[in-house]
């Protein structure tokens, strides 16, 4: 593939991925997102205060 298509094809897959990358974005969100991915039975409380950016 010639690097003009390769361009191409990087483009159409970013485009494509541009929805997750925004959710994504946002420091604190990640942080959540990866946290309910290691403990399924995390509860809000707990998940809250483990961000990182937060102050109470």
């Amino acid at each position: 593939m010639d690097a003009h298509k390769e361009i191409e094809q990087l483009a159409t897959d970013f485009e494509q991925c541009r929805k997750v990358l925004i959710a994504l974005g946002d420091e604190n969100r990640q942080h959540m997102i990866l946290e309910m991915m290691k403990n399924k039975s995390i509860n809000f409380s707990t998940l809250f205060l483990t961000l990182p950016n937060i102050v109470i």
